[in-house]
């Protein structure tokens, strides 16, 4: 059961429930590593949402203003909001976490090397499409243009500045 207080998931197994979107985060067939997040990807969040439906049950800790001890029913609107967006995070740090253990070898190595390197839960042929997704010009300018607006990002935390990385 998955208790949800303010919009968050709050109980001992929303532990698990974030771990088990992460797994279908790196389900390539459900996301593959070689496309972008788009309409195609929140369709898929129907099949994942269908998938976890059997194994999580929605409860809400939040009580109604006007009738205290009266749980509020679970608003499916946010549920299916903050499951999207972490499913979207946790693609990104597969790509992220892919990219960061195998690029710069890959791109280094000759292809007879090529054909020595061992992937950790992914094959070759998708490792493939996702470097020919990463060197795509028009994505490469993406990812600089983001690395400079990162950079121009300010927020304030206890009076102090804090600046973009990376």
């Amino acid at each position: 059961m998955v208790t949800w207080r303010d919009g968050q998931p709050i109980s001992r197994t929303a532990f698990q429930f974030s771990q088990e979107l992460g797994y279908y985060a790196r389900i390539g067939r459900l996301f593959p590593l070689g496309n972008e997040w788009n309409d195609e990807s929140r369709e898929k969040m129907g099949d994942v949402m269908e998938l976890i439906k059997d194994y999580f049950i929605w409860e809400s800790e939040d009580e109604d203003p006007k009738n205290p001890g009266i749980k509020l029913s679970v608003n499916m609107f946010i549920v299916v909001r903050w499951y999207t967006l972490t499913v979207q995070a946790a693609l990104r740090s597969w790509k992220t976490t892919l990219k960061k253990k195998y690029y710069d070898q890959w791109k280094n190595a000759s292809p007879q090397q090529r054909y020595l390197i061992v992937f950790d839960r992914i094959t070759r042929n998708v490792w493939e499409d996702f470097v020919k997704y990463i060197d795509n010009l028009d994505k490469k300018k993406e990812t600089s243009t983001n690395m400079i607006n990162v950079g121009k990002k300010t927020s304030a935390l206890f009076g102090i500045k804090i600046y973009g990385s990376n």
